[in-house]
């Protein structure tokens, strides 16, 4: 079994992975970012033994990547959200508040075979 010190750093370095992704503005990165994230997840659910206070620059370390990659996600939320007002302003125009619309959604149907 892997001591605690030693699954910090597999965790920081998969966050590392997700925080580098997000830095690739497209939104196959948020889907590396969350699959980094989810095995930094899976890491440090993993039973171990105490955590002792060696272990505390690891959980520091740890603490500040993921900060970093919170800080990144909202942006990408944000970006995101921006252009959702944009192409529903284009696209429905505006509420009689002056916010932008929310499109109405397409029904199409698309069948092969």
């Amino acid at each position: 079994m892997e001591d605690a010190g030693e699954r910090l750093r597999i965790a920081k370095a998969h966050v590392e992975t997700a925080v580098a992704a997000l830095l690739t503005p497209n939104p196959d990165a948020l889907t590396r970012s969350a699959e980094a994230l989810a095995a930094a997840i899976a890491e440090m659910a993993q039973p171990t033994g105490d955590i002792g206070a060696s272990a505390l620059p690891g959980v520091l370390d740890l603490r500040r990547e993921v900060q970093k990659a919170a800080f990144l996600l909202e942006r990408a939320r944000r970006f995101y959200e921006g252009w959702g007002r944009i192409l529903g302003a284009q696209t429905a125009g505006y509420t009689p508040f002056g916010g932008a619309a929310v499109p109405a959604g397409t029904h199409r149907i698309c069948l092969q075979g």
